[in-house]
């Protein structure tokens, strides 16, 4: 009779800690996943020279958390990735849609600690100096204009999608391992789509 109760209980105890296991994870999971909480827009044309010009804007988003960061001494940084597919047919595309180009552009931002004067640098390594919180924002929070030479791809149609990636605090390595673990670090978006065109 004990033994029956004692395998039941052994039967009741692992599928518990199934349960809470899979709790747990689901629990870390939800945290770690970080949502970007605003509307984000991309946008791409091609222009007569066949290059697509691609933008992306968002509202300024967790912008307490960024002024908070900054203040410490900490850099925040955001990326603006952009990612150009050909659109296969139907029997050629049985693998999916070709990436032909992807393009990553990135601002870190850093504040003076004895004045509302922010630094931005870009990954092309320019730099900009703004003097107040709103000018900051609106250029820190858009990527504008951005060129993407499409001159060597061939006929054909195809379509673009844009991301934003945000680490609030931008660590160094081997510290940016570090990012994907602390909740609250990284903000992004899913894949938005930019439309699609065809090369004539």
């Amino acid at each position: 009779m004990n033994s029956r109760r004692s395998m039941r209980f052994s039967i009741y105890s692992r599928i518990n800690l199934k349960k809470n296991s899979l709790f747990l994870f689901l629990l870390v999971f939800f945290l770690l996943s970080q949502v970007w909480g605003e509307t984000a827009e991309v946008s791409c044309f091609l222009d007569s020279g066949n290059s697509l010009v691609c933008s992306i804007k968002t509202e300024p988003f967790k912008t307490g958390n960024i002024i908070n960061s900054m203040e410490i001494g900490h850099r925040t940084e955001i990326e603006y990735r952009i990612r150009v597919y050909e659109n296969k047919s139907k029997f050629i595309g049985l693998f999916g849609d070709r990436l032909v180009k992807e393009i990553t552009v990135s601002y870190v931002a850093t504040r003076d600690p004895f004045g509302d004067i922010f630094h931005i640098t870009d990954s092309a390594g320019k730099k900009k100096i703004i003097k107040d919180k709103d000018s900051f924002f609106k250029t820190f929070f858009s990527m504008d204009d951005v060129v993407i030479d499409m001159k060597k791809a061939g006929k054909g149609e195809y379509y673009a999608a844009g991301k934003i990636e945000m680490k609030i605090i931008k660590l160094m390595p081997p510290l940016n391992l570090l990012s994907h673990v602390i909740p609250g670090i990284i903000e992004k978006t899913d894949w938005i789509s930019a439309g699609s065109f065809r090369i004539k």
